[in-house]
């Protein structure tokens, strides 16, 4: 008997806030970093996003928009980072 295990795919929502970014921008600036928003392809060009969401109605920020969505697998992105500045 094969038993594999099959994951299921997980459907997300990429949401941009620009007072979660403000909010993200100010607090790694305190700390000597530098905030750089995730990027995701839509349409063929990269657009930011500051939160990857499994819902769409329960984000963090009032003022997030929907940026791109679907199976996270089969999305090309990349990760926010935080770098640390260089003087």
């Amino acid at each position: 008997m094969n038993t594999t295990s099959v994951t299921p795919r997980r459907y997300v929502y990429f949401l941009f806030s620009r007072d979660q970014y403000n909010l993200r921008l100010q607090t790694e600036q305190k700390l000597g970093k530098l905030y750089v928003p995730g990027k995701v392809l839509v349409r063929g060009q990269w657009r930011d996003y500051t939160e990857i969401s499994n819902t769409w109605s329960n984000n963090k920020f009032a003022d997030a928009k929907l940026v791109a969505e679907g199976y996270l697998d089969s999305i090309q992105y990349t990760q926010s980072t935080s770098n640390w500045r260089l003087r």
